[in-house]
């Protein structure tokens, strides 16, 4: 049970991210909104434990979405399935980890995490202030995102990590950043803390906010 105050500026920290939502849906912002807007989300992340099932939830729901989407085209249908195949097990490790941290689950998803970076290659690209990694997949660097929330450490800084590679995108029409068709990641985002500290969804705590166009 968390007290009033934490209570207080938790919903804060939400009602921030639907009011992004609602600046987007009535374009109130001709540009994209500046991806900083997630930086509440740190504070969040300071609880591990839920740090790590944020990871778990967001990356279940990229799957699905792999899942329904149609094969891009740069994937062959083997190299496709096998992106598939490393998701699957990562979430079997991911969620048998959340619950019982043990060495073997953690050896598998540093295997994992080798087996992913073979797949995104090595190719860089020197920039004015350092090197740039240029991945293959989008989908693998947020995968390897998740991983790094149950090997490193450094929990709240691979959540966030995730949240920002999972929510900003980018539309000719307004750059880089958090745009209209960040909304229903951002809604997920805000949807997992809402029912981690309240038990409502979204729309049951804030129905001031809807509905609200995903």
């Amino acid at each position: 049970m968390i007290d009033k105050a934490k209570s207080k500026a938790i919903a804060t920290k939400i009602k921030k991210w639907l009011t992004t939502v609602h600046e987007l849906n009535t374009q109130s912002y001709p540009f994209a909104i500046s991806i900083t807007r997630l930086t509440s989300l740190k504070s969040l992340c300071q609880d591990e434990a839920a740090a790590k099932h944020f990871a778990l939830s967001i990356t279940a729901r990229i799957q699905a979405q792999m899942q329904e989407s149609a094969r891009p085209e740069q994937y062959s249908p083997d190299e496709w399935q096998t992106i598939l195949s490393l998701f699957t097990q990562a979430i079997n490790l991911m969620a048998a980890q959340a619950e019982t941290h043990n060495d073997e689950s953690i050896s598998a998803i540093r295997k994992l995490l080798k087996d992913i970076d073979a797949l995104q290659g090595n190719q860089y690209r020197n920039i004015p202030w350092g090197t740039l990694h240029i991945v293959r997949s989008g989908e693998l660097l947020k995968l390897t995102y998740s991983l790094q929330c149950f090997e490193s450490n450094e929990v709240p800084y691979w959540a966030y990590k995730l949240a920002q590679e999972y929510v900003e995108d980018y539309m000719p029409t307004c750059g880089t950043g958090i745009t209209p068709r960040s909304i229903p990641m951002l809604l997920n985002v805000a949807e997992f803390w809402c029912w981690h500290y309240f038990q409502q969804s979204l729309d049951e705590k804030f129905p001031e906010f809807f509905p609200l166009q995903k």
